[in-house]
């Protein structure tokens, strides 16, 4: 497949000087992080996404700050708040209310993904600690949370994504992983794995000598998204891919001429190859249907 840069619009902030939209469900609700008028960064959701709309502030876990990261096709929203000690722990918002998901163990946690089923993944300090990625199926207060280990190597881990079928993607050490079950396996680059869809289909960012570059990985071939998106602007480089829908469309950001960072959304296009196969074979079915009127005449 191919790509075509589209840009996103400016969402607004909740009275600060900036935000940062991280996930986006079918029903079109936008979630992410916006500064406040004192400069604190606040977990939002924004159910329009009008430009100059009024943001939802869903507030903290009693402390100063928050940002949300993942929101599922029931509007369950998960990301990290920081609590009344200082500390911030992995939250699900749903029906009006933050709830605090606790830890491994330790005393922080950040949830940065959901799937349609309630699944939270993310990472947290264990008893130990170190720093491990969590899977959480019932997405329940108090309930256990499931310490998916690391790579061999590696002290750290973190899940960013899961999809339908219960795939969790994320990173560990500097390795992004795909975990199916039982096993985590790595994708054989540095970086890390940040969204995968319901195809299976993983993107992410990678590391090369000139930096991060944007990527997806299906069916155990590792794709440069740069190499295969048409129409990209001149000294503009596709750095980090944030999320993937089931139709193939992958949001992130990446750095323009300028040096600044801009959003994008790459929307999947049948390579020409395949576009010039469908053409012949709908002019074939067309000259098969003129045959067949002209003999039934």
């Amino acid at each position: 497949m191919w790509f075509i840069v589209r840009t996103l619009t400016n969402l607004g902030t909740l009275g600060g000087s900036g935000s940062y939209a991280y996930s986006i469900n079918a029903a079109g609700i936008v979630v992410g992080g916006a500064r406040i008028s004192s400069g604190a960064l606040h977990a939002f959701s924004d159910s329009t996404g009008t430009p100059g709309a009024t943001m939802a502030d869903l507030g903290t876990l009693g402390g100063s700050s928050s940002a949300a990261y993942g929101i599922n096709n029931t509007g369950a929203i998960v990301g990290y708040a920081d609590n009344s000690a200082g500390n911030y722990n992995a939250f699900i918002y749903s029906n009006g209310h933050m709830t605090n998901l606790g830890t491994l163990g330790g005393s922080t946690s950040n949830a940065l993904g959901i799937n349609n089923a309630g699944t939270v993944v993310g990472y947290s300090a264990t008893s130990g600690g170190s720093r491990n990625a969590f899977s959480d199926a019932t997405g329940t207060p108090g309930a256990t949370m499931a310490d998916l280990g690391t790579l061999a190597g590696s002290s750290t881990s973190a899940g960013y994504g899961v999809n339908t079928g219960g795939t969790i993607v994320g990173y560990s050490g500097q390795t992004p992983f795909i975990y199916s079950g039982t096993a985590m396996s790595g994708l054989g680059v540095n970086g890390y794995a940040t969204a995968v869809n319901t195809a299976d289909t993983v993107v992410g960012a990678a590391i090369n000598g000139a930096g991060y570059y944007a990527f997806s990985y299906s069916g155990g071939a590792l794709t440069d998204l740069n190499s295969v998106t048409v129409n990209l602007p001149s000294g503009f480089t596709l750095s980090r891919a944030e999320g993937i829908n089931s139709l193939g469309d992958i949001v992130g950001y990446g750095i323009n001429s300028s040096g600044n960072t801009e959003a994008f959304l790459l929307t999947p296009t049948p390579e020409p190859a395949t576009l010039a196969l469908l053409a012949i074979g709908g002019l074939g079915l067309i000259a098969r249907r003129r045959r067949s009127a002209l003999i039934s005449h």
